[in-house]
């Protein structure tokens, strides 16, 4: 008989390595028997590996399965918050068997993607009728706000008015169609309220997805945080200008007030209507976000016009020109099938020369520092394109960016430690929360205040599936397994700790003694951790 115990969670900060990691460092402060002061020596979030008897740390550059087959593997812990550790939290079982190690998976945190989806004209447009295209949008909004296996849908449609039966190409009608198209997504027409009401526009909807037509060329500019720690994850490096068809184009109020050096999240938005605008209507640009804490943004331009370097200035002030870290041409030759309503019956090779781009807008999640007990299940957007119900569909879809799920998020892994039994060493709290005082905040050994896990932080993390030792159970013939997890979280930036971890493991690991463990290499990353 076995079973699955319980998972334990070692969380790590400060970027540190092991504690005492030459080995014969004594884990326990026995010389101070008063109990005002620290009794465990191990920093808050430091890592610790030592000898369940004699208490003192082992040699991490050299323990093996044959002299260290059991071993304590702890994190120094504050549940005070009085600035030193006041407790070791330990693995699953308090003890390690080195020969009990099952499984064991080094994952690095990822960035996810939202979806991009390109509509290019392959067939004729149509003579004298309606276009209607559909638009829809998968999240975790809809998900949860729409019946099963139904996504909302936008429609909009365009009208050619015109006679297209001795040709089909003829891109000057195409773009009317996605000019159409393009005012009722980004310029719709704002009426005046009724006289009863006050006068003023209607808002502008706010769609999940940003509409663009498509251009000869599209330029994308990559830009990563300045910081990526968590107080500060809020700016790139400050941007000034673009270069435009061979003219440097400077903005205004695009970086923060009184440090030019920097552009704020929020600011990344006026950037691209500054450049759309410059533009002249030969094009536009987008703000799009990798899915995660501290991903990187981009700045997608659609243009006829030869796209230059964006200007920036660096946290010293220094002028530094970014070069677009990709540009391709949207209008590739596609492989159109044979199509006998089309006249089409050995199939052809289309080389597109209008259409339209759809782009799933960033994800933000909720990174406060508060456990949030129903966090998203769908950790990215897909979008959908296709035509509407007996109206023709003259676009083929093809995929620009395929939609992906982010790994190692902090709202993740908070609200599994959260879930996570209590008990044992390091994790005295209380089974769940209590109200005191007039808000009716919890107490320091409440449930939610032992949580380690910052929301805020995406994590890289090391699984260990082993087992206690077995033991028969009275009166049957079956032996009695104990099964556990433990987890070592640590943020996904602090190299020092990672390169301490898989250094210290995979040489307890090669030791052949009992059953080897393949080398751990956090440059793999696994999705199944966002399964809750």
């Amino acid at each position: 008989m076995s079973r699955k115990i319980r998972e334990n969670f070692l969380v790590t900060k400060g970027n540190l390595g092991f504690f005492g990691p030459g080995g014969g460092v004594a884990v326990y402060n026995t010389a101070n028997t008063t109990g005002k002061g620290p009794t465990v020596n191990v920093p808050p979030g430091q890592l610790v590996i030592y000898d369940p008897v004699t208490l003192l740390t082992v040699n991490v550059a050299t323990w093996n399965k044959t002299d260290n087959g059991r071993f304590v593997l702890g994190v120094g812990y504050d549940g005070e918050g009085k600035g030193y550790s006041t407790d070791i939290r330990k693995s699953f079982g308090d003890i390690f068997h080195g020969c009990h190690i099952r499984t064991a998976i080094a994952s690095n945190a990822a960035c996810g993607l939202t979806a991009i989806k390109d509509a290019v004209l392959t067939k004729c447009l149509p003579s004298n009728e309606p276009v209607a295209i559909n638009i829809t949008v998968t999240d975790h909004s809809t998900m949860n706000e729409f019946p099963y296996q139904t996504n909302p849908v936008w429609t909009f449609t365009g009208y050619v008015p015109s006679d297209l039966c001795t040709t089909c190409d003829d891109p000057m009608d195409c773009s009317k169609l996605v000019k159409s198209l393009n005012d009722q997504i980004n310029n719709p027409v704002r009426l005046d309220r009724r006289k009863n009401l006050r006068t003023g526009p209607f808002p502008q909807q706010d769609f999940p997805f940003a509409f663009a037509p498509l251009y000869s060329t599209s330029y994308q500019f990559c830009i990563s945080p300045v910081d990526s720690a968590c107080e500060t994850c809020a700016y790139v490096a400050g941007i000034t200008g673009l270069e435009i068809d061979g003219n440097v184009v400077d903005f205004d109020f695009t970086t923060i007030a009184g440090n030019a050096n920097y552009t704020s999240f929020g600011q990344l938005q006026y950037v691209a209507d500054q450049i759309t605008a410059a533009l002249g209507g030969k094009g536009t640009a987008t703000i799009l976000k990798s899915v995660g804490q501290c991903c990187p943004y981009q700045i997608e331009i659609n243009t006829c016009l030869p796209i230059g370097d964006l200007q920036t200035l660096s946290n010293v002030g220094a002028h530094v020109t970014v070069a677009p870290c990709s540009t391709t041409n949207p209008f590739e030759a596609i492989d159109i099938a044979a199509d006998s309503l089309l006249c089409d019956a050995e199939g052809s090779t289309i080389t597109p020369t209008c259409g339209f781009r759809v782009m799933a807008r960033p994800i933000e999640f909720d990174h406060s520092c508060y456990i949030d007990l129903m966090p998203p299940r769908y950790l990215t957007r897909d979008v959908n394109i296709y035509g509407g119900k007996n109206t023709p569909f003259p676009f083929t879809v093809k995929d620009i960016q395929v939609a992906t799920q982010p790994t190692g998020l902090g709202i993740t892994w908070a609200l599994r430690e959260y879930n996570s039994s209590n008990g044992g060493s390091g994790r005295g709290q209380n089974g769940d929360n209590r109200h005191y005082g007039p808000l009716g905040t919890p107490g320091k050994k409440d449930r939610v205040n032992a949580v380690e896990v910052n929301p805020r932080i995406d994590y890289a993390s090391l699984v260990i599936e082993h087992m206690g030792p077995s033991a028969p159970m009275e009166f049957i013939s079956h032996t009695n397994v104990l099964n556990g997890t433990t987890i070592i979280l640590t943020p996904n930036g602090d190299t020092t700790t990672k390169t301490a971890i898989t250094n210290a493991f995979n040489q307890y690991f090669n030791d052949n003694y009992c059953n080897p463990i393949p080398d751990l290499n956090y440059a793999h990353t696994h999705f199944w951790l966002i399964d809750l």
